[in-house]
Protein backbone atom coordinates (compact mmCIF):
# COMPACT_ATOMS: atom_id res chain seq x y z
CA UNK A 1 0.00 0.00 0.00
CA UNK A 2 2.80 2.43 0.86
CA UNK A 3 4.47 1.80 -2.48
CA UNK A 4 1.20 2.51 -4.29
CA UNK A 5 0.79 5.79 -2.39
CA UNK A 6 4.40 6.66 -3.18
CA UNK A 7 3.88 5.93 -6.89
CA UNK A 8 0.82 8.22 -7.02
CA UNK A 9 2.73 11.01 -5.25
CA UNK A 10 5.68 10.53 -7.59
CA UNK A 11 3.40 10.73 -10.62
CA UNK A 12 1.87 13.97 -9.33
CA UNK A 13 5.36 15.37 -8.72
CA UNK A 14 6.58 14.53 -12.21
CA UNK A 15 3.47 15.93 -13.83
CA UNK A 16 4.26 19.19 -12.04
CA UNK A 17 7.88 18.95 -13.23
CA UNK A 18 7.39 18.11 -16.89
CA UNK A 19 4.26 20.26 -17.38
CA UNK A 20 5.31 23.20 -15.22
CA UNK A 21 4.99 25.59 -18.18
CA UNK A 22 1.51 24.33 -19.12
CA UNK A 23 -0.12 24.32 -15.67
CA UNK A 24 -1.21 27.25 -13.50
CA UNK A 25 1.79 28.10 -11.38
CA UNK A 26 0.02 27.37 -8.08
CA UNK A 27 -1.07 23.95 -9.32
CA UNK A 28 2.42 23.10 -10.57
CA UNK A 29 4.02 24.15 -7.29
CA UNK A 30 1.48 22.16 -5.26
CA UNK A 31 2.22 19.11 -7.38
CA UNK A 32 5.95 19.46 -6.67
CA UNK A 33 5.26 19.95 -2.95
CA UNK A 34 3.10 16.81 -2.81
CA UNK A 35 5.84 14.92 -4.58
CA UNK A 36 8.27 15.62 -1.71
CA UNK A 37 6.42 12.95 0.29
CA UNK A 38 7.19 10.20 -2.22
CA UNK A 39 10.92 9.66 -1.76
CA UNK A 40 10.91 8.87 1.99
CA UNK A 41 8.27 6.21 1.33
CA UNK A 42 10.42 4.60 -1.35
CA UNK A 43 13.55 4.82 0.83
CA UNK A 44 11.65 3.14 3.67
CA UNK A 45 10.43 0.41 1.29
CA UNK A 46 14.02 -0.33 0.23
CA UNK A 47 15.19 -0.52 3.85
CA UNK A 48 12.24 -2.75 4.73
CA UNK A 49 12.83 -4.93 1.69
CA UNK A 50 16.46 -5.39 2.68
CA UNK A 51 15.48 -6.49 6.19
CA UNK A 52 12.93 -8.95 4.83
CA UNK A 53 14.87 -10.47 1.95
CA UNK A 54 16.35 -13.92 2.30
CA UNK A 55 19.10 -13.09 -0.18
CA UNK A 56 20.63 -9.59 0.00
CA UNK A 57 22.80 -10.34 -3.03
CA UNK A 58 19.76 -11.28 -5.10
CA UNK A 59 18.02 -8.11 -3.93
CA UNK A 60 21.10 -6.12 -4.97
CA UNK A 61 21.24 -7.80 -8.38
CA UNK A 62 17.55 -7.15 -9.03
CA UNK A 63 17.87 -3.49 -8.10
CA UNK A 64 21.02 -3.06 -10.19
CA UNK A 65 19.46 -4.68 -13.27
CA UNK A 66 16.33 -2.53 -13.08
CA UNK A 67 18.48 0.56 -12.42
CA UNK A 68 20.47 -0.11 -15.61
CA UNK A 69 17.30 -0.75 -17.62
CA UNK A 70 15.62 2.37 -16.23
CA UNK A 71 18.67 4.48 -17.02
CA UNK A 72 18.62 3.29 -20.62
CA UNK A 73 14.93 4.13 -21.02
CA UNK A 74 15.06 7.50 -19.23
CA UNK A 75 18.36 8.71 -20.67
CA UNK A 76 17.44 7.65 -24.19
CA UNK A 77 14.10 9.45 -24.02
CA UNK A 78 15.70 12.53 -22.42
CA UNK A 79 18.26 12.82 -25.21
CA UNK A 80 15.54 12.46 -27.85
CA UNK A 81 13.21 15.01 -26.26
CA UNK A 82 15.87 17.47 -25.10
CA UNK A 83 15.26 17.13 -21.36
CA UNK A 84 18.06 17.27 -18.81
CA UNK A 85 17.46 14.52 -16.28
CA UNK A 86 19.82 13.27 -13.53
CA UNK A 87 20.74 9.55 -13.40
CA UNK A 88 17.77 7.72 -11.95
CA UNK A 89 17.08 7.10 -8.27
CA UNK A 90 17.28 3.31 -8.61
CA UNK A 91 21.05 3.81 -8.84
CA UNK A 92 20.88 5.55 -5.45
CA UNK A 93 18.99 2.57 -4.04
CA UNK A 94 21.53 0.16 -5.55
CA UNK A 95 24.27 2.11 -3.78
CA UNK A 96 22.30 1.97 -0.53
CA UNK A 97 21.91 -1.82 -0.75
CA UNK A 98 25.65 -2.21 -1.35
CA UNK A 99 26.35 -0.16 1.79
CA UNK A 100 23.80 -2.14 3.81
CA UNK A 101 25.36 -5.44 2.73
CA UNK A 102 28.74 -4.07 3.73
CA UNK A 103 27.37 -2.97 7.09
CA UNK A 104 25.90 -6.41 7.78
CA UNK A 105 29.08 -8.23 6.79
CA UNK A 106 31.24 -5.94 8.90
CA UNK A 107 29.08 -6.04 12.02
CA UNK A 108 27.25 -9.36 12.12
CA UNK A 109 30.37 -11.49 11.77
CA UNK A 110 31.44 -10.14 15.18
CA UNK A 111 28.33 -11.71 16.74
CA UNK A 112 29.80 -15.20 16.38
CA UNK A 113 31.37 -16.92 19.38
CA UNK A 114 33.39 -20.03 20.10
CA UNK A 115 31.96 -22.67 22.45
CA UNK A 116 33.79 -25.62 23.92
CA UNK A 117 32.28 -29.07 23.62
CA UNK A 118 33.42 -31.97 25.82
CA UNK A 119 33.03 -35.61 24.88
CA UNK A 120 31.20 -37.55 27.57
CA UNK A 121 33.34 -40.17 29.26
CA UNK A 122 32.51 -43.70 28.30
CA UNK A 123 31.61 -46.05 31.14
CA UNK A 124 33.69 -48.73 29.43
CA UNK A 125 36.84 -46.57 29.44
CA UNK A 126 36.59 -44.21 32.42
CA UNK A 127 40.34 -43.63 32.49
CA UNK A 128 40.58 -41.88 29.09
CA UNK A 129 41.24 -38.12 29.26
CA UNK A 130 38.40 -35.74 28.42
CA UNK A 131 38.80 -34.13 25.01
CA UNK A 132 37.72 -30.52 24.38
CA UNK A 133 36.50 -29.42 20.95
CA UNK A 134 36.13 -25.70 20.13
CA UNK A 135 33.03 -25.09 18.00
CA UNK A 136 32.28 -21.78 16.30
CA UNK A 137 28.64 -20.69 16.62
CA UNK A 138 27.64 -18.17 13.90
CA UNK A 139 25.00 -16.04 15.63
CA UNK A 140 25.52 -13.41 12.94
CA UNK A 141 24.72 -16.01 10.25
CA UNK A 142 27.48 -14.69 7.96
CA UNK A 143 29.73 -17.72 8.29
CA UNK A 144 32.71 -15.33 8.21
CA UNK A 145 35.44 -14.61 10.70
CA UNK A 146 35.40 -11.04 12.07
CA UNK A 147 38.49 -10.08 10.05
CA UNK A 148 37.03 -11.42 6.80
CA UNK A 149 33.63 -9.89 7.47
CA UNK A 150 35.22 -6.50 8.18
CA UNK A 151 37.31 -6.63 5.01
CA UNK A 152 34.42 -7.68 2.75
CA UNK A 153 32.06 -5.25 4.44
CA UNK A 154 34.48 -2.40 3.85
CA UNK A 155 34.76 -3.35 0.16
CA UNK A 156 30.99 -3.44 -0.31
CA UNK A 157 30.53 -0.15 1.52
CA UNK A 158 33.29 1.52 -0.48
CA UNK A 159 31.76 0.21 -3.72
CA UNK A 160 28.39 1.71 -2.77
CA UNK A 161 29.90 5.12 -2.00
CA UNK A 162 32.03 5.04 -5.16
CA UNK A 163 28.96 4.28 -7.28
CA UNK A 164 27.17 7.23 -5.69
CA UNK A 165 30.05 9.69 -6.10
CA UNK A 166 30.95 8.68 -9.66
CA UNK A 167 27.47 8.56 -11.20
CA UNK A 168 25.81 11.21 -8.98
CA UNK A 169 22.26 9.85 -9.29
CA UNK A 170 19.06 11.57 -8.20
CA UNK A 171 18.94 12.25 -4.42
CA UNK A 172 22.55 11.05 -4.06
CA UNK A 173 24.02 10.99 -0.56
CA UNK A 174 20.83 12.49 0.85
CA UNK A 175 18.89 9.49 -0.47
CA UNK A 176 21.48 6.97 0.72
CA UNK A 177 21.35 8.36 4.26
CA UNK A 178 17.55 8.09 4.27
CA UNK A 179 17.75 4.37 3.53
CA UNK A 180 20.39 3.85 6.21
CA UNK A 181 18.37 5.74 8.82
CA UNK A 182 15.18 3.80 8.04
CA UNK A 183 17.12 0.52 8.16
CA UNK A 184 18.13 1.27 11.74
CA UNK A 185 14.80 2.74 12.87
CA UNK A 186 11.35 2.44 11.25
CA UNK A 187 12.08 -0.69 9.17
CA UNK A 188 12.82 -2.63 12.35
CA UNK A 189 9.25 -2.23 13.63
CA UNK A 190 7.50 -4.70 11.26
CA UNK A 191 10.46 -7.11 11.10
CA UNK A 192 11.31 -7.69 14.77
CA UNK A 193 9.46 -8.89 17.85
CA UNK A 194 9.31 -5.69 19.88
CA UNK A 195 7.57 -4.53 23.03
CA UNK A 196 5.31 -1.48 22.91
CA UNK A 197 7.89 0.81 24.52
CA UNK A 198 10.53 -0.34 22.02
CA UNK A 199 8.21 0.48 19.11
CA UNK A 200 7.52 3.93 20.54
CA UNK A 201 11.25 4.49 21.00
CA UNK A 202 11.95 3.53 17.38
CA UNK A 203 9.22 5.86 16.12
CA UNK A 204 10.68 8.72 18.15
CA UNK A 205 14.16 7.91 16.90
CA UNK A 206 12.88 7.88 13.32
CA UNK A 207 11.41 11.37 13.70
CA UNK A 208 14.58 12.73 15.31
CA UNK A 209 16.99 11.19 12.81
CA UNK A 210 15.03 12.11 9.66
CA UNK A 211 14.39 15.65 10.92
CA UNK A 212 18.09 16.05 11.82
CA UNK A 213 19.15 14.69 8.43
CA UNK A 214 16.95 17.17 6.57
CA UNK A 215 17.88 20.14 8.73
CA UNK A 216 21.61 19.41 8.49
CA UNK A 217 21.39 18.80 4.75
CA UNK A 218 19.52 22.09 4.19
CA UNK A 219 22.58 24.41 4.38
CA UNK A 220 24.60 21.95 2.30
CA UNK A 221 22.03 22.10 -0.49
CA UNK A 222 21.96 25.89 -0.43
CA UNK A 223 25.66 26.69 0.10
CA UNK A 224 27.38 23.78 -1.66
CA UNK A 225 24.92 22.47 -4.21
CA UNK A 226 23.60 26.00 -4.91
CA UNK A 227 19.97 24.87 -4.80
CA UNK A 228 17.49 27.75 -4.62
CA UNK A 229 16.40 28.67 -1.11
CA UNK A 230 12.73 28.16 -1.95
CA UNK A 231 13.32 24.67 -3.33
CA UNK A 232 15.53 23.72 -0.39
CA UNK A 233 12.74 24.78 1.96
CA UNK A 234 10.16 22.80 0.00
CA UNK A 235 12.30 19.67 0.37
CA UNK A 236 11.90 19.90 4.17
CA UNK A 237 8.24 18.98 3.66
CA UNK A 238 9.40 15.42 3.02
CA UNK A 239 9.58 14.98 6.81
CA UNK A 240 5.76 14.96 6.83
CA UNK A 241 5.81 11.59 5.03
CA UNK A 242 6.72 9.86 8.29
CA UNK A 243 3.16 9.56 9.67
CA UNK A 244 2.31 7.40 6.65
CA UNK A 245 4.93 4.88 7.79
CA UNK A 246 3.18 4.42 11.11
CA UNK A 247 -0.44 4.09 9.94
CA UNK A 248 -0.26 0.29 9.95
CA UNK A 249 -1.59 0.12 6.41
CA UNK A 250 -2.14 -3.38 4.99
CA UNK A 251 1.26 -4.81 4.12
CA UNK A 252 0.81 -8.35 2.76
CA UNK A 253 3.62 -10.20 1.02
CA UNK A 254 3.67 -8.66 -2.48
CA UNK A 255 2.92 -10.73 -5.52
CA UNK A 256 4.89 -10.54 -8.75
CA UNK A 257 2.89 -7.65 -10.21
CA UNK A 258 3.23 -5.49 -7.11
CA UNK A 259 6.80 -6.60 -6.47
CA UNK A 260 8.07 -5.61 -9.90
CA UNK A 261 5.43 -3.05 -10.82
CA UNK A 262 7.34 -0.11 -9.34
CA UNK A 263 10.54 -0.99 -11.20
CA UNK A 264 8.61 -0.84 -14.48
CA UNK A 265 6.34 2.08 -13.61
CA UNK A 266 9.24 4.33 -12.63
CA UNK A 267 11.06 4.61 -16.00
CA UNK A 268 8.00 4.15 -18.19
CA UNK A 269 5.93 6.95 -16.67
CA UNK A 270 8.89 9.35 -16.86
CA UNK A 271 9.50 8.49 -20.50
CA UNK A 272 5.80 8.93 -21.32
CA UNK A 273 5.61 12.30 -19.56
CA UNK A 274 8.70 13.52 -21.41
CA UNK A 275 7.17 12.50 -24.73
CA UNK A 276 3.83 14.15 -23.94
CA UNK A 277 5.49 17.33 -22.75
CA UNK A 278 7.64 17.48 -25.87
CA UNK A 279 4.57 16.95 -28.06
CA UNK A 280 2.87 20.00 -26.50
CA UNK A 281 5.79 22.35 -27.14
Amino acid sequence: MLKLIACVLMLIDHIGYFFFDFLPQDVAVLARVAGRLAFPLFAYSVALGFRRTRSPLRYLLRMALFAAAAEGIIHGTAVWTGFDFAPNVLITFTSAILVLIGYDLATRSWHDCVATMKLARSAAAPGLPTLDYPVRIPFGETGLTPATGLALGTLFGAAGLALLLLIRPDYGLYGLLHVLVFHQTAARIPTEELARDQIDALRTRTWICIAALNLLYFPFRVLVQHVGLDWALIQLISILALPLLFLRLPDPKPGGVVKYGFYLFYPLHIALLMLLSQALR
